[in-house]
């Protein structure tokens, strides 16, 4: 059987270009990067960037640090992402997940200082899925038309170019740091706005939340149980859900609400199976890698902002489906595509179920 869990995209940088931004980061500090989390130490700092160094430095919300964030999203979507089909509801993976931007406005209750995800079942078996593994998940049903809205733009509409190839030029001519100062991602003037926001964060202080997080666990258990035999029954896709995994030091390592986890833990704890997903690898590069536990799968944990190499992993997949295995592939829509295609013939791939 083959589960597929594409990821909201809005379109992954070039590897060139974050290794170009980690080099960037290197020249400024004068030491080498080993680590570059993208979502600092969980929700709760606030998604700062952390990059850790060599000697056992860090280095964070600095106006080095935040370049990637103000740049990946704006200036770094490729032209083949202009082209790519999988956008909107229309992605083509069993499961869709990623942070729900929006989530404030439509369930504020249920806002968590750790993340929440959305978790969308676009067919039959990833709502099977969802089912299975939801033991180790909180879910909450909402309407599609909340979970892709405004402020969740890459479930709502494809790209739209905006002017934003002026990097491209720069960064092909000068470099990326020359780049990022031509659209205002570094420099006195960023610095000075970065520093007038920490002063007004500093002034506000932090969201009122009781610091143990009970009021935002009184709304989740709160919040009606999932009907999944109705669902079934009515076999309407896709099915829309806020997410979080039940385990907090799980959420603390996500990117958004820990539901990669949980779908990957089941796969292979109770079915045997093996799971695919991206890492970084020793050089920081973004890469495939094939997982047999959950402390393998849980490197792939965390966002990348970076098409991965997918290596040899679509060959790996189909043995692993020839000799009877259960799959979790998880990866941008096109790579989830990809792997649909190639496992088309093969019993418990696509398009027939097992």
């Amino acid at each position: 059987m083959l589960y597929t869990c594409d990821l909201v995209c809005w379109g992954a940088a070039s590897p060139a270009a974050f290794q170009s931004f980690l080099s960037m980061l290197e020249r400024r500090s004068g030491r080498r990067v080993t680590t570059y989390a993208h979502r600092g130490a969980g929700m709760r700092s606030h998604g700062s960037e952390i990059a850790t160094y060599a000697d056992g430095s860090r280095e964070s919300g600095t106006t080095s640090t935040l370049a990637w964030r103000r740049i990946w999203y704006d200036r770094l979507c490729r032209e083949s992402c202009y082209r790519c089909g999988h956008h909107s509801t229309e992605h083509p993976g069993d499961i869709i997940i990623g942070d729900w931007w929006g989530l404030r406005r439509f369930m504020p209750e249920l806002d968590d200082p750790w993340g929440v995800s959305c978790a969308v079942a676009s067919t039959s078996r990833g709502l099977a899925l969802l089912r299975d593994s939801s033991g180790a998940l909180e879910l909450a049903a909402t309407p599609i038309a909340d979970v892709a809205n405004p402020a969740q733009p890459m479930l709502e509409h494809p790209p739209e170019r905006k002017g934003r190839d002026a990097f491209w030029p720069e960064l092909y001519a000068h470099g990326f740091e020359a780049a990022c100062r031509s659209v205002g991602a570094l420099g006195p003037e960023r610095a000075a706005k970065d520093l007038v926001k920490k002063v007004a964060a500093a002034f506000r202080g932090h969201p009122a939340k009781d610091p143990d997080g009970s009021s935002v666990n009184s709304a989740w258990e709160g919040a009606p149980k999932v009907d999944f035999d109705e669902l079934e029954a009515r076999g309407e896709y896709p099915v829309a859900f806020a997410a979080r995994n039940r385990d907090d030091g799980v959420r603390r390592r996500s990117s958004s609400g820990g539901v990669y986890h949980a779908l990957a833990s089941h796969v292979i704890e109770d079915l045997g199976g093996v799971v695919y997903g991206c890492a970084f690898d020793g050089d920081l590069r973004a890469v495939h890698i094939r997982c047999e536990t959950v402390a393998e799968a849980e490197r792939c944990m965390g966002s990348k902002y970076s098409q991965s190499d997918m290596g040899d992993s679509i060959r790996r997949v189909r043995e692993d489906l020839d000799s009877g295995r259960t799959v979790l592939f998880t990866g941008t829509p096109c790579q989830v595509a990809a792997v649909r295609a190639a496992c088309a013939n093969l019993e418990g791939g696509y398009p027939h179920d097992r």
